[in-house]
């Protein structure tokens, strides 16, 4: 028997993504109706119970509380959904150190970008390590990042400056 993995998924359009006018915007703008993302989101994946997630402070490790509230790192809102995605024989010790390469080299903070280097990047590059499937509305977030960038840098740099107003 394996170890549960799953993805968490914040809304980072501030719930826009969920209102009639956030879905027709998200519609309007992908090159088919059926490529719209159904949400723009943050994402991360909970395993051996801790959170694991990519952004510009590079893979951050957050211990689940015993109340068992996902709470993100990063200034994300709302916690959308949860998904279970299977299960791995991969031990924390082995996906740990994959981490700790990855935050070396390709994945540090510092070449985090919203469209090309993303957290839904990492979490796919993460669930093939771990040799289970992700959501599919990560492929359509992804490739509507690439075609809309100024809608998605502009989605990513309202966390990233809301963070950094937190901060002062």
């Amino acid at each position: 028997m394996g170890t549960a993995v799953e993805s968490v998924g914040w809304d980072i359009s501030m719930g826009i993504a969920n209102t009639k006018l956030g879905r027709m915007l998200l519609k309007a703008t992908s090159s088919e109706k059926s490529l719209a993302p159904e949400s723009m989101e943050h994402v991360a994946i909970k395993i051996f119970g801790s959170l694991y997630e990519y952004g510009d402070w590079g893979i951050l490790k957050t211990e689940i509380p015993d109340s068992g509230k996902l709470k993100s790192r990063y200034p994300v809102g709302k916690v959308r959904n949860l998904h279970k995605l299977g299960e791995t024989t991969k031990t924390r010790e082995e996906f740990e150190a994959w981490i700790e390469e990855l935050n070396q080299g390709d994945f540090k903070g510092s070449k985090y970008h919203v469209v090309k280097n993303s957290c839904i990047v990492w979490a796919t590059l993460a669930c093939h390590f771990l040799g289970v499937p992700y959501p599919p509305n990560w492929d359509k977030i992804r490739a509507y990042a690439k075609k809309n960038n100024k809608v998605a840098n502009a989605l990513g740099a309202s966390v990233m400056s809301s963070r950094k107003s937190s901060e002062d």
